[in-house]
């Protein structure tokens, strides 16, 4: 090859690489990312918050009730709301800041943390199965591990309990499936535009 040639040569192979460098992302796929990041770390803050204060809660009727199986079942509870929140920090811990520059940067942060948020609402599953495990005996033992049999009352109001909470737990996760689902839809919709 020529100087002239190699020249042209490396002129064009310059002009192709500015036409194939990343382009800024459009504002609409920023605002997205940031605005499910600001959801992310509420959340997740939220959740450290309650999950740390019912564990400390929790180990402190370990420590303080002399039944053997209320220890059990508060020290069971107590690793389930530790467990909780590391499979939360494992789930987020890269997650939770929009460090993006190009379109398909951010689009590939917006899929993963919708990835994330299904692998979330599964562990909120498995959280939930296991506390609903714990709490049923722990309540059996303390409506029927007594002396004296429990009136009418302390039983409905007992395992209504367990059941309105399991209830209300088990809508929450669902809303939640229902709003990934749609959150995926608009990211997609949302992709497709870009």
């Amino acid at each position: 090859m020529s100087n002239a040639t190699d020249r042209e040569w490396q002129q064009w192979i310059g002009a192709w690489q500015a036409d194939s460098e990343p382009s800024a992302a459009p504002e609409a796929i920023v605002d997205y990312v940031r605005r499910r990041g600001r959801t992310i770390a509420t959340w997740f803050a939220g959740e450290v918050a309650v999950g740390l204060g019912f564990a400390v809660f929790l180990v402190h009727r370990v420590v303080t009730h002399p039944d053997p199986i209320e220890k059990l079942a508060m020290g069971l509870l107590a690793l389930i709301a530790a467990g909780a929140v590391v499979a939360s920090w494992l789930i987020w811990r890269d997650m939770l800041r929009a460090s993006a520059e190009t379109t398909a940067a951010y689009v590939a942060l917006a899929l993963t943390r919708s990835a994330r948020v299904r692998r979330w609402i599964a562990a909120g599953w498995v959280i939930l199965v296991s506390e609903v495990l714990v709490l049923t005996p722990w309540v059996w033992h303390r409506l029927y591990g007594g002396p004296q049999p429990p009136s009418a009352g302390a039983e409905r109001f007992a395992w209504g309990w367990l059941a309105g909470i399991t209830i209300l737990a088990v809508c929450c996760l669902a809303a939640l499936e229902v709003w990934a689902r749609g959150d995926r839809v608009r990211l997609r919709e949302l992709t497709e535009e870009v």
